[in-house]
């Protein structure tokens, strides 16, 4: 792969076409008309042709699936600087470069090794990737040369207008209001939000029975930003806030500082008379958290949950990579911590100080090293799911004997529907199994902070993620925090090596 290609292509357009060598053409066409369009010179466009025309014919001759729902997929990508890349899925056979003979002239018997001689002598570079349970992916990449302008595809960039926000209000949304936020948080993450803010009957009646707070910016009659207060739905005396939402158009006013102000008035009054707020900060840059920070009291940093869920697809903003956005959960509390002792192991005790003591209320709790074994009981676990995001929480409520086995049974369940993050929580009210930590271990959980379920309810939490943590890209402001990431990351690497 050409080391200074771009992370990012500017252009990604996809085809699915059917085991059949009549739709070769059909893929030829495709590559064909978008050359001209995106400023491709005619040359490199016919040796697009010739990649795409020979590895399709390799694909279908090995192997010729006839089911209606059986598709090769075809993915095309210009990259800034004149890289193009293609992407054939394939989901036949195996395919096993050495068995590819080399192609000799003078050998009839290497025929079939031919088009393989071509694609490497067209392509800059080439290979098969296993993608395991996915099929194989057969990627090409050319550098081609451009002879005009590519079509504007950037449909999300902001207009360089400012708009006014001279006929502003901020309101409470209600019930009527669902169809303009779907709307809203559409222009603001496509489709990478919450679920049920895309069902105009969910958001209806989440706003209506109040578990849904939504203070709106209206400019005239039209809604242009919104935040959103999540309730939960048990009457718990605590609340989720976050979720600002703002048009690309109106990224450049002060659209934002009105919805900040507005937040931070409405925790200052704390109407429903809270406990805490809590909010779920990106880690891919630290404007949020700084902002969150100066709230009051602001938002201290407790727990981070890595890989936690998709990368926020924003309209108008360009991200740095796809993939899983690691989120550090934060609190604000409007009471003080009333667990009078947090017991874990001796390990944990400095990390545990800092958060705490951190948050400006740790002073009311003792952290005290001390381990019994569980009662001869059954475990009682609690899961929440979430599985548009790929991620759960698996809540032991009470620690039983069979404790270990019962929570490794139900991340297995959990990973098995196919959830690939979890955070686990474990409460701190009463000693913990003397090999706690060490079985933990065995499953590659991660310590990862204190999980705030109740002013009088601290638990100890661990994550477990199914992909790699990268932790170059998890950037957090405050110092506590940092030390958290620092102290996740060697024992991340422990468990690697392990």
């Amino acid at each position: 792969m050409t080391e200074n290609i771009s992370e990012n292509p500017s252009i990604s357009s996809l085809l699915r076409i059917h085991y059949d060598k009549r739709f070769i053409p059909v893929a030829r066409s495709f590559v064909e008309a978008q050359a001209p369009v995106l400023g491709i010179a005619e040359e490199s466009a016919r040796w697009l042709n010739l990649l795409v025309e020979e590895s399709l014919a390799f694909v279908m001759e090995k192997y010729v699936d006839s089911r209606l729902d059986a598709h090769i997929e075809l993915v095309f990508k210009l990259f800034d600087g004149g890289v193009a890349v293609i992407e054939i899925t394939d989901i036949g056979p195996p395919i096993h470069e050495d068995r590819v003979p080399e192609f000799d002239l003078e050998d009839d018997a290497s025929e079939s090794g031919l088009w393989y001689k071509l694609v490497k002598d067209v392509a800059d570079d080439f290979s098969f990737i296993n993608q395991h349970k996915d099929g194989w992916l057969i990627r090409m990449e050319k550098k081609v040369a451009m002879d005009g302008e590519r079509a504007g595809l950037d449909r999300d960039s902001a207009p360089e207008a400012k708009p006014s926000l001279a006929d502003h209000r901020i309101r409470l949304a209600t019930p009527g209001d669902a169809a303009e936020l779907m709307d809203l948080a559409f222009l603001t993450y496509r489709y990478s939000y919450a679920a049920d803010f895309y069902n105009k009957e969910l958001l209806e009646r989440a706003i209506s029975r109040g578990t849904y707070e939504i203070t709106v910016l209206d400019n005239g009659s039209a809604i242009v930003g919104a935040y959103v207060v999540i309730h939960p739905e048990s009457g718990e005396k605590w609340a989720e806030i976050g979720s600002a939402m703002v048009l690309p158009e109106y990224r450049t006013t002060r659209a934002v500082m009105y919805l900040f102000r507005a937040m931070g008035e409405y925790m200052k009054e704390n109407p429903r008379g809270l406990d805490y707020f809590t909010s779920h900060i990106v880690t891919s840059h630290t404007r949020s958290q700084k902002l969150l920070h100066k709230i009051q009291p602001p938002f201290k940093p407790l727990f981070l949950f890595p890989n936690m869920v998709p990368r926020p697809e924003f309209v108008g903003i360009k991200q740095g990579s796809e993939g899983r956005e690691s989120l550090i959960w934060s609190f604000s509390l409007k009471r003080p911590l009333r667990q009078d002792v947090l017991y874990a192991p001796e390990s944990r005790r400095a990390m545990l100080r800092e958060l705490l003591d951190n948050t400006g209320h740790g002073d009311a709790v003792a952290i005290e090293e001390a381990y019994q074994e569980p009662a001869e009981s059954e475990s009682l676990l609690h899961v929440e799911r979430v599985e548009q995001q790929g991620f759960a929480m698996v809540h032991l409520e009470t620690m039983g004997a069979d404790w270990f086995t019962a929570m490794a049974r139900e991340i297995m369940a959990q990973l098995a529907k196919g959830i690939e993050n979890i955070a686990v929580t474990i409460p701190t009210m009463s000693p913990p199994p003397p090999d706690m930590e060490k079985q933990l271990a065995s499953i590659n959980l991660l310590f990862s902070g204190i999980h705030l379920a109740a002013v009088d309810s601290l638990k100890l939490v661990y994550c477990l993620t199914t992909k790699p943590i990268d932790f170059e890209n998890i950037h957090l402001h405050d110092p506590a925090a940092q030390k958290l990431l620092e102290t996740m990351r060697t024992e991340y690497q422990a468990l690697q090596r392990a």
